[in-house]
């Protein structure tokens, strides 16, 4: 079994990680995100340990993300490249990234997804294919 303190840092990673992968907006969005997220772990944290364990993880991992507000993550060098290019050749997928720029299949992941969020492509269809949703590169 691990200690508290062992729980607590693993607690403490698992929410900061998830808060930053959730695409939160607003702050409204993070600290929901985060609510849930905690008491998520609170009750998984009691089942296989003990109450007190899990609220002594509960509240350090609180105060931790009242107190260190996420950053959003910097935006990828090649971003704006991957936009002329999905936008240009209107074909909107990771693999068209990974091919056209050589990089990983995460990497192109994240920025499609951040087309999404920035309005460029549309979500996955039925077909699980996007649509490009400008004609022309957008000027910064």
């Amino acid at each position: 079994m691990k200690s508290p303190a062992e729980v607590g840092q693993i607690a403490e990673y698992l929410i900061t990680t998830y808060c930053s992968a959730a695409g939160t907006e607003t702050p409204d969005d993070l600290r929901k995100a985060c609510e849930l997220l905690i008491s998520k772990a609170a009750r998984a944290i009691e089942k296989h340990n003990d109450q007190a364990t899990a609220v002594g993880v509960l509240e350090r991992t609180s105060r931790y993300v009242a107190t260190h507000p996420m950053e959003p993550e910097p935006a990828d060098p090649l971003y704006r490249e991957a936009v002329e290019a999905v936008v240009k050749n209107q074909r909107a997928s990771a693999a068209f990234l990974q091919r056209r720029f050589g990089i990983g299949y995460n990497r192109a992941a994240r920025m499609i997804e951040a087309m999404e969020r920035d309005r460029i492509v549309s979500g996955m269809n039925s077909e699980g294919a996007r649509v490009v949703l400008m004609l022309e590169v957008p000027h910064a």
